[in-house]
Protein backbone atom coordinates (compact mmCIF):
# COMPACT_ATOMS: atom_id res chain seq x y z
CA UNK A 1 0.00 0.00 0.00
CA UNK A 2 1.49 3.34 -1.07
CA UNK A 3 0.40 6.95 -1.00
CA UNK A 4 -1.59 8.02 -4.05
CA UNK A 5 0.50 10.28 -6.27
CA UNK A 6 -2.07 11.63 -8.71
CA UNK A 7 -5.64 11.03 -9.77
CA UNK A 8 -8.27 12.92 -11.70
CA UNK A 9 -10.76 14.03 -9.07
CA UNK A 10 -14.27 14.85 -10.31
CA UNK A 11 -15.99 18.09 -9.45
CA UNK A 12 -18.75 17.62 -6.89
CA UNK A 13 -21.34 20.02 -5.58
CA UNK A 14 -20.02 20.57 -2.07
CA UNK A 15 -23.42 21.77 -0.87
CA UNK A 16 -24.94 18.39 -1.76
CA UNK A 17 -22.64 16.36 0.52
CA UNK A 18 -24.38 15.43 3.78
CA UNK A 19 -27.08 17.92 2.82
CA UNK A 20 -30.05 15.63 3.40
CA UNK A 21 -29.48 12.76 5.82
CA UNK A 22 -31.71 9.99 7.15
CA UNK A 23 -30.49 8.68 10.53
CA UNK A 24 -31.69 5.42 12.03
CA UNK A 25 -32.51 5.78 15.74
CA UNK A 26 -33.12 2.82 18.05
CA UNK A 27 -32.44 4.28 21.49
CA UNK A 28 -28.85 3.03 21.64
CA UNK A 29 -25.66 4.99 22.24
CA UNK A 30 -24.41 3.83 18.85
CA UNK A 31 -27.40 5.32 17.07
CA UNK A 32 -26.96 8.62 18.94
CA UNK A 33 -23.31 8.58 17.90
CA UNK A 34 -24.35 8.15 14.27
CA UNK A 35 -26.53 11.25 14.56
CA UNK A 36 -23.71 13.20 16.23
CA UNK A 37 -21.15 12.26 13.60
CA UNK A 38 -23.49 12.97 10.71
CA UNK A 39 -24.17 16.41 12.20
CA UNK A 40 -20.42 17.11 12.43
CA UNK A 41 -20.03 16.22 8.76
CA UNK A 42 -23.19 17.99 7.60
CA UNK A 43 -23.42 20.80 5.09
CA UNK A 44 -24.59 24.21 6.30
CA UNK A 45 -28.40 24.28 6.62
CA UNK A 46 -28.62 20.51 6.14
CA UNK A 47 -31.86 18.59 6.63
CA UNK A 48 -31.95 15.56 8.93
CA UNK A 49 -34.75 13.08 9.37
CA UNK A 50 -34.41 10.86 12.42
CA UNK A 51 -36.25 7.59 11.82
CA UNK A 52 -37.34 5.19 14.53
CA UNK A 53 -38.42 1.74 13.40
CA UNK A 54 -40.49 -0.85 15.25
CA UNK A 55 -40.52 -4.39 13.94
CA UNK A 56 -44.07 -5.70 13.94
CA UNK A 57 -42.87 -9.02 15.38
CA UNK A 58 -41.44 -7.27 18.42
CA UNK A 59 -44.91 -6.46 19.66
CA UNK A 60 -45.70 -10.17 19.98
CA UNK A 61 -42.24 -10.81 21.47
CA UNK A 62 -42.73 -8.24 24.22
CA UNK A 63 -46.17 -9.62 25.01
CA UNK A 64 -44.81 -13.15 25.29
CA UNK A 65 -42.05 -12.26 27.77
CA UNK A 66 -44.16 -9.77 29.74
CA UNK A 67 -47.64 -11.34 29.85
CA UNK A 68 -48.56 -9.36 32.97
CA UNK A 69 -48.25 -6.02 31.21
CA UNK A 70 -51.47 -4.07 31.28
CA UNK A 71 -50.15 -1.54 28.79
CA UNK A 72 -50.39 -2.68 25.21
CA UNK A 73 -46.94 -3.79 24.01
CA UNK A 74 -47.12 -1.70 20.86
CA UNK A 75 -48.03 1.40 22.83
CA UNK A 76 -45.06 0.81 25.12
CA UNK A 77 -42.68 0.33 22.20
CA UNK A 78 -43.94 3.46 20.47
CA UNK A 79 -43.54 5.49 23.64
CA UNK A 80 -39.94 4.35 24.01
CA UNK A 81 -39.22 4.95 20.33
CA UNK A 82 -40.54 8.51 20.43
CA UNK A 83 -38.48 9.20 23.55
CA UNK A 84 -35.38 7.91 21.75
CA UNK A 85 -36.11 10.18 18.79
CA UNK A 86 -36.51 13.19 21.05
CA UNK A 87 -33.21 12.44 22.80
CA UNK A 88 -31.40 11.96 19.49
CA UNK A 89 -32.72 15.26 18.16
CA UNK A 90 -30.97 17.06 21.03
CA UNK A 91 -27.62 15.82 19.69
CA UNK A 92 -27.98 17.93 16.56
CA UNK A 93 -26.60 21.45 16.75
CA UNK A 94 -26.30 24.45 14.47
CA UNK A 95 -28.67 25.31 11.64
CA UNK A 96 -29.61 21.75 10.77
CA UNK A 97 -33.35 21.24 10.23
CA UNK A 98 -34.49 18.15 12.13
CA UNK A 99 -37.68 16.14 11.69
CA UNK A 100 -38.60 12.84 13.32
CA UNK A 101 -40.75 9.95 12.19
CA UNK A 102 -41.67 6.50 13.45
CA UNK A 103 -42.36 3.53 11.20
CA UNK A 104 -43.33 -0.10 11.70
CA UNK A 105 -41.74 -2.77 9.52
CA UNK A 106 -38.32 -3.98 8.33
CA UNK A 107 -35.78 -1.38 9.43
CA UNK A 108 -33.30 -1.46 6.54
CA UNK A 109 -36.00 -1.26 3.88
CA UNK A 110 -37.84 1.54 5.69
CA UNK A 111 -34.69 3.63 6.06
CA UNK A 112 -34.17 3.38 2.31
CA UNK A 113 -37.84 4.23 1.67
CA UNK A 114 -37.55 7.36 3.80
CA UNK A 115 -34.26 8.31 2.15
CA UNK A 116 -35.80 7.93 -1.30
CA UNK A 117 -38.85 9.95 -0.30
CA UNK A 118 -36.69 12.80 0.95
CA UNK A 119 -34.11 12.43 -1.83
CA UNK A 120 -31.48 12.11 0.90
CA UNK A 121 -27.85 11.77 -0.13
CA UNK A 122 -26.83 9.74 2.94
CA UNK A 123 -28.17 7.20 5.43
CA UNK A 124 -26.45 7.13 8.83
CA UNK A 125 -26.62 4.09 11.13
CA UNK A 126 -24.84 3.05 14.29
CA UNK A 127 -22.79 -0.13 14.34
CA UNK A 128 -24.23 -2.83 16.63
CA UNK A 129 -26.95 -0.54 17.96
CA UNK A 130 -29.22 -2.26 20.42
CA UNK A 131 -32.21 -0.86 22.20
CA UNK A 132 -33.68 -2.64 25.24
CA UNK A 133 -37.31 -3.45 24.58
CA UNK A 134 -36.98 -2.49 20.95
CA UNK A 135 -34.42 -5.26 20.47
CA UNK A 136 -31.40 -5.33 18.21
CA UNK A 137 -32.23 -3.19 15.19
CA UNK A 138 -29.34 -1.30 13.68
CA UNK A 139 -26.65 -3.82 14.50
CA UNK A 140 -28.03 -6.34 12.04
CA UNK A 141 -29.60 -3.67 9.87
CA UNK A 142 -26.28 -1.94 9.15
CA UNK A 143 -25.25 -4.88 6.98
CA UNK A 144 -28.38 -4.70 4.86
CA UNK A 145 -28.26 -0.91 4.55
CA UNK A 146 -24.66 -1.00 3.34
CA UNK A 147 -25.49 -3.78 0.91
CA UNK A 148 -28.82 -2.50 -0.45
CA UNK A 149 -28.92 1.29 -0.14
CA UNK A 150 -28.74 3.32 -3.33
CA UNK A 151 -27.02 6.24 -1.65
CA UNK A 152 -24.02 6.82 0.58
CA UNK A 153 -24.05 5.13 4.00
CA UNK A 154 -22.29 6.24 7.16
CA UNK A 155 -21.66 3.35 9.56
CA UNK A 156 -20.76 5.09 12.82
CA UNK A 157 -18.75 3.67 15.68
CA UNK A 158 -18.02 5.47 18.93
CA UNK A 159 -14.89 7.59 18.72
CA UNK A 160 -12.61 7.57 21.79
CA UNK A 161 -12.39 11.36 21.78
CA UNK A 162 -14.95 14.10 21.28
CA UNK A 163 -13.02 15.39 18.27
CA UNK A 164 -14.15 13.55 15.16
CA UNK A 165 -12.66 12.77 12.77
CA UNK A 166 -8.93 12.98 13.49
CA UNK A 167 -8.08 11.87 9.95
CA UNK A 168 -10.10 11.18 6.84
CA UNK A 169 -8.64 8.17 5.07
CA UNK A 170 -9.81 7.53 1.50
CA UNK A 171 -9.23 4.11 -0.03
CA UNK A 172 -8.26 4.46 -3.68
CA UNK A 173 -8.13 2.24 -6.73
CA UNK A 174 -8.43 3.17 -10.40
CA UNK A 175 -12.23 3.40 -10.42
CA UNK A 176 -14.59 6.34 -10.75
CA UNK A 177 -16.31 5.54 -7.41
CA UNK A 178 -13.00 5.87 -5.58
CA UNK A 179 -12.29 9.17 -7.33
CA UNK A 180 -15.68 10.43 -6.15
CA UNK A 181 -14.85 9.19 -2.67
CA UNK A 182 -11.69 11.31 -2.76
CA UNK A 183 -13.64 14.38 -3.87
CA UNK A 184 -16.06 13.93 -0.98
CA UNK A 185 -13.17 13.28 1.39
CA UNK A 186 -11.61 16.58 0.39
CA UNK A 187 -14.80 18.47 1.13
CA UNK A 188 -15.29 16.78 4.50
CA UNK A 189 -11.65 17.48 5.35
CA UNK A 190 -12.25 21.15 4.58
CA UNK A 191 -15.37 21.23 6.77
CA UNK A 192 -13.93 19.45 9.77
CA UNK A 193 -10.27 20.44 9.63
CA UNK A 194 -9.28 16.75 9.70
CA UNK A 195 -6.16 15.65 7.85
CA UNK A 196 -6.86 14.01 4.48
CA UNK A 197 -5.02 10.74 3.85
CA UNK A 198 -5.68 9.27 0.37
CA UNK A 199 -4.27 5.75 0.18
CA UNK A 200 -3.72 3.76 -2.99
CA UNK A 201 -4.33 0.11 -2.19
CA UNK A 202 -1.94 -2.21 -3.99
CA UNK A 203 -2.35 -5.23 -1.74
CA UNK A 204 -4.24 -8.31 -2.85
CA UNK A 205 -6.38 -7.88 0.30
CA UNK A 206 -7.43 -4.21 0.11
CA UNK A 207 -10.05 -4.47 2.87
CA UNK A 208 -7.52 -5.80 5.36
CA UNK A 209 -4.99 -3.12 4.36
CA UNK A 210 -7.46 -0.28 4.84
CA UNK A 211 -8.79 -1.66 8.12
CA UNK A 212 -5.23 -1.84 9.41
CA UNK A 213 -4.55 1.74 8.30
CA UNK A 214 -7.51 3.39 10.03
CA UNK A 215 -7.87 3.86 13.78
CA UNK A 216 -10.98 4.30 15.90
CA UNK A 217 -10.50 8.08 15.70
CA UNK A 218 -10.56 8.19 11.90
CA UNK A 219 -13.24 8.28 9.22
CA UNK A 220 -12.54 5.74 6.49
CA UNK A 221 -14.13 6.48 3.11
CA UNK A 222 -14.49 3.94 0.31
CA UNK A 223 -16.26 4.07 -3.02
CA UNK A 224 -18.83 1.39 -3.80
CA UNK A 225 -18.86 -0.84 -6.88
CA UNK A 226 -15.52 0.10 -8.42
CA UNK A 227 -14.82 -2.37 -11.23
CA UNK A 228 -11.11 -2.79 -11.75
CA UNK A 229 -10.29 -6.41 -11.04
CA UNK A 230 -8.71 -7.54 -7.79
CA UNK A 231 -7.84 -3.98 -6.86
CA UNK A 232 -11.44 -2.85 -6.99
CA UNK A 233 -12.62 -1.35 -3.71
CA UNK A 234 -16.25 -1.84 -4.62
CA UNK A 235 -16.03 -5.55 -3.85
CA UNK A 236 -14.64 -4.90 -0.36
CA UNK A 237 -16.67 -1.89 0.78
CA UNK A 238 -18.95 -4.05 2.92
CA UNK A 239 -16.00 -5.83 4.52
CA UNK A 240 -14.39 -2.49 5.34
CA UNK A 241 -17.63 -1.10 6.74
CA UNK A 242 -18.03 -3.92 9.20
CA UNK A 243 -14.42 -4.61 10.14
CA UNK A 244 -12.94 -1.14 10.59
CA UNK A 245 -12.15 0.07 14.10
CA UNK A 246 -13.73 3.44 13.41
CA UNK A 247 -16.54 4.91 11.35
CA UNK A 248 -16.86 4.20 7.65
CA UNK A 249 -18.51 6.16 4.85
CA UNK A 250 -19.45 4.05 1.81
CA UNK A 251 -19.84 6.48 -1.09
CA UNK A 252 -22.31 5.94 -3.91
Amino acid sequence: MTELQSIRVPTVDSASIFASVVCGVDGSEEAAEAVRQAALLAAPAARFELVGVIHAGLVESVASVMPALTVEPERLLRKQAWAALENASRVVRGQIEVTTTLRTGPAAALLEVEARRLEADTIAVGSHGQGRLAGKLLGSVATRVVHDARRSVLVARSAPTATFPRRIIVGMDESEPSARALAIGRELSRRTGADLDPVHVLDSSPAAALVERATSEDLLIVGSRGKRGLRSLGSVSEAVAHRAAGSVLVVR
